[in-house]
């Protein structure tokens, strides 16, 4: 079993049951279920967030994140300390960890977000053991713009909240539930498409006369209060608009129960993501799902959703867009995603769907739980235990690295051109591309970190040594 610490360094006072109780953000509420889910597996979990109310709730040590020193650390030995969504340049957390800890970097964040710039750096790319992507789609862009061996890099996805599990027993449990009216809804935060959905809403209406839409998207998901939310007109909008009912967020459980009565999920999304979460619930809640195809939602939505191409431009571009109301009227978007969410609405036939929309719900049910992905939980769990690396670290990599500084620091400005043999365990670790990654990341931090402390000036021309070694 795993010692594992998650860490956010947000401003924010929560523990695992958070997403429970209130509105809360994706990424966090993925940790925190992935967190529960690892502690039901029998592995020691710790959270380190800004919690004001530190206790062991259910399974999970949630300690508030200030108490992270580095005798903390050295104390707590941890098998991995995963850092949610970084920023990037929070890889300096390295020097606080004993070298028996991978640091690993779970991100949902886009390439494009400022949190993701310090990782164009090789320097902090390289501190960081690990990075844990949510999409393929979002490791391949990782990969191409900073220039990360594909071997370190991978993917974690996300998966539904446990609410949304198991809603219905059967198709017709599922057809019963959604025959009142043609409800539509708009789930995921305001700025990825609710002005987009409000612009085009009353041509729906015009079209389909009995469609309703039920709005669940504010900024409180981020811990905003309703004051200082920069979207309130955007609601105060919806609001005023026939057929539309302005809820804004709520708790996940609460949404579940209110999406099972829904039948389309309206998501013209704009905004390219690395993976979707509002999208897997609403498969799980039986819902149709209208959205486009950017980012990583063709991946997310399995081949059950329809897809809107969003265009040649924004496919070609390789990496994350999000357009102005404008510039999407003049791609055609806004008319394009029209069309469509009016071709489904006319289509939609419940009696003749409930089945399929069922098969779709066991789909996800079977493949996108937290309960399924903590079991192999390949991108944590199976990297620390094939890197079987805690016990050869600490018995054989750490003192070999430190005697074969010693002997370069002898040797003054002088790079020595014996190659000393590695033990065997080395070759037998070698064998795996991604150990051997990791290997050699651990080798030189455990290297860096030695030079460092010796004060010595030609760090840079022995870790350039080291790499030709390695």
């Amino acid at each position: 079993m795993l010692s594992l610490c998650f860490f956010d360094g947000m401003e924010w006072d929560y523990n695992v049951d958070a997403p429970r109780l209130r509105p809360f953000a994706g990424s966090q509420s993925a940790m925190c279920y992935l967190a529960i889910e690892l502690a039901k597996l029998g592995h020691a979990v710790t959270l380190l967030s800004d919690t004001s109310k530190p206790g062991v709730i259910l399974g999970v040590a949630c300690l508030n994140r200030k108490i992270g020193t580095r005798q903390f650390f050295a104390d707590s030995k941890f098998d991995a300390v995963i850092a949610l969504n970084g920023p990037a340049k929070r890889s300096l957390m390295r020097w606080d960890l004993p070298a028996s800890t991978m640091l690993m970097l779970w991100t949902r964040h886009a390439v494009d977000q400022p949190a993701m710039r310090g990782l164009s750096s090789r320097n902090t790319a390289e501190r960081w053991d690990h990075i844990i992507c949510v999409s393929d789609w979002q490791r391949t862009t990782v990969i191409e713009t900073f220039r990360i061996a594909e071997e370190r890099v991978s993917v974690a996805r996300n998966a539904i909240a446990p609410a949304f599990e198991g809603l219905f027993p059967s198709p017709a449990a599922l057809a019963a539930a959604k025959a009142d009216g043609l409800c539509l809804a708009y789930t995921s935060t305001p700025f990825r498409g609710l002005n987009v959905l409000l612009q085009l809403f009353p041509a729906i209406r015009a079209r389909h006369a009995k469609a309703t839409l039920e709005v669940y998207s504010s900024m409180a998901v981020y811990l905003q209060e309703p004051g200082s939310d920069q979207f309130r007109s955007l609601y105060d909008a919806a609001r005023k608009m026939a057929g539309v009912r302005y809820i804004g967020s709520l708790p996940q459980p609460t949404l579940a129960t209110a999406l099972a009565k829904v039948n389309v999920l309206s998501y013209p999304n704009k905004w390219a993501e690395t993976s979707c979460i509002a999208v897997m619930e609403a498969l799980a809640a039986g819902l149709l799902v209208v959205t486009s195809d950017l980012g990583a939602l063709p991946e997310t939505s399995q081949g059950f959703a329809r897809l809107v191409p969003f265009g040649a431009a924004a496919s070609a571009q390789g990496g994350p867009v999000r357009y102005s109301l404008q510039e999407l009227d003049r791609r055609g978007f806004i008319a394009s995603y029209r069309d469509a969410l009016s071709h489904a609405i006319k289509g939609y036939d419940l009696a003749a769907w409930a089945n399929r929309l069922y098969e779709q719900v066991g789909v996800i049910n079977s493949t996108c739980t937290w309960r399924v992905r903590a079991q192999p939980c390949a991108s944590i769990t199976e990297m620390i235990a094939a890197l079987e690396a805690r016990d050869f670290l600490l018995s054989d990599l750490y003192p070999m690295v430190r005697n074969r500084t010693s002997f370069l620091l002898q040797r003054g400005c002088g790079i020595p051109t014996p190659r000393l043999p590695a033990p065997r365990q080395t070759a037998i670790l070698l064998n795996s591309s991604s150990t051997r990654s990791i290997f050699r990341c651990r080798l030189l931090q455990c290297m860096s970190r030695l030079l460092a402390q010796s004060g010595c000036k030609h760090s840079r021309r022995y870790v350039s040594y080291w790499r030709t070694l390695t």
